[in-house]
């Protein structure tokens, strides 16, 4: 059986579970508590396969002359979908002019912005083997050694080259056991979709965020099935894109069930390889280059949800400053969210909503509207995060074809 269709029918299980099975208290803690262990077995194996990955491609790269072209790509494409993405959501938005929400009174939520406050810091500790160990939620330092070791280990190729063909060799074996995990996926989603399920059925009115939930549906849709599949056609008319979409269908399965960047990553590497066949240097460098930082669909999230938001807090409609104000830094604070694998959407609305209230009083919990439906919000964000990672992955591949 695929391995698609074997995760189709795990997440159904674990819905229908959710849904009609009467769990009793020990059982229903017992089923949380394996639904974080699967998110831990599945971005168990990433920190040492990026870090060994990462030097070798590096380095092949260097000797290849066209590593300066891939960042350059990598990042030019973040930006641009970051920004085209933005724009979508708020135009779906300003046509489709959500109902406003009731405002609720919820409890406010904590956030711990320790690590992006922090985060060059993290890059330069006293000791450099604490970046092997640090916190499992910041790839950025680990990424920076390993980047900087794939260009020393470049410099000198007699010397150098018995680390070469180590950082190889783990590599290629970090991958196998990559390998290894993926094949577990379905059993992890089943868990996942189960607290997923869970905390829908806890939202005490789902029907009131109902024009919400079908602009990012609506999106969501028009983003992977044509936004995506255009801008493929446009740059390979030999190939079909909706087969490089299908290519990364369980990536983008583990990103909505899962909803954490670094989760998707393990089975997004191992589907760029093995079905769209991307070379691994390409893989090693765009793919958690783009986990980090190309949060195009969480920028998306952010504006769709905070313009519904600020229309909610008024009978007047939107200005033209609200726009542009929530284009600007829907786009800018995605790029700051790094440390945050799993819940970037909820704190890119925090953030906006402090950013906001600096100028308007009364801002300041407006983010808490839409606390009970964060769980979808983040499923739908890392679900766009994945299929823009594949997606800039393939484009950076095929540009350094067309070198």
């Amino acid at each position: 059986m695929k391995i698609w269709i074997s995760s189709l029918l795990a997440i159904i299980a674990g819905i229908l579970a959710a849904i009609f099975i009467p769990f009793g208290e020990s059982a229903h803690i017992f089923l949380i508590k394996y639904s974080e262990l699967a998110i831990n077995i599945g971005r168990y194996i990433i920190f040492p396969m990026v870090f060994f990955s990462l030097a070798i491609a590096v380095c092949k790269l260097r000797r290849e002359k066209s590593l300066l072209r891939t960042m350059i790509f990598t990042a030019v494409y973040m930006v641009g979908a970051t920004f085209l993405l933005v724009i979508i959501g708020v135009i779906i938005t300003l046509i489709y002019s959500p109902t406003r929400i009731p405002l609720i009174v919820e409890s406010q939520s904590l956030f711990d912005l320790t690590n992006q406050t922090n985060s060059l810091m993290m890059i330069f500790p006293q000791n450099m083997f604490n970046v092997l160990t640090g916190n499992s939620n910041v790839m950025l330092p680990l990424y920076f050694l390993s980047f900087i070791l794939g260009i020393t280990i470049y410099k000198d190729r007699e010397i150098s080259e018995p680390t070469f063909n180590l950082f190889d060799s783990l590599s290629r074996i970090l991958y196998e056991l990559n390998i290894t995990i993926t094949k577990i996926t379905p059993v992890l989603l089943a868990g996942l979709s189960y607290g997923l399920m869970r905390s829908i059925k806890d939202i005490a009115d789902l029907s009131m965020f109902k024009d919400l939930l079908i602009i990012l549906l609506i999106t969501t849709l028009l983003v992977l099935f044509v936004i995506y599949p255009m801008i493929l056609f446009i740059t390979d008319k030999k190939s079909n894109p909706y087969k490089s979409i299908y290519a990364v269908l369980v990536p983008m399965l583990t990103a909505l069930i899962g909803g954490d960047s670094l989760f998707s990553l393990s089975s997004l590497t191992r589907a760029c390889k093995e079905n769209l066949h991307i070379s691994r240097k390409i893989g090693a460098i765009t793919l958690p280059l783009s986990a980090m930082f190309g949060k195009a669909g969480t920028a998306m999230v952010t504006s769709i949800s905070f313009l519904t938001i600020l229309k909610s807090y008024s009978s007047l409609e939107i200005t033209l400053y609200q726009i542009i104000w929530v284009i600007l830094f829907s786009f800018i604070v995605s790029f700051t969210l790094a440390s945050i694998p799993a819940m970037g959407a909820y704190t890119a609305l925090y953030m906006l909503s402090s950013f906001y209230s600096s100028a308007h009083s009364g801002h300041t919990d407006s983010y808490l509207l839409i606390k009970p439906i964060v769980p979808i919000l983040i499923g739908l964000a890392v679900l766009i995060d994945v299929a823009t990672s594949a997606v800039i992955t393939i484009l950076v591949s095929r540009s350094k074809i067309k070198k």
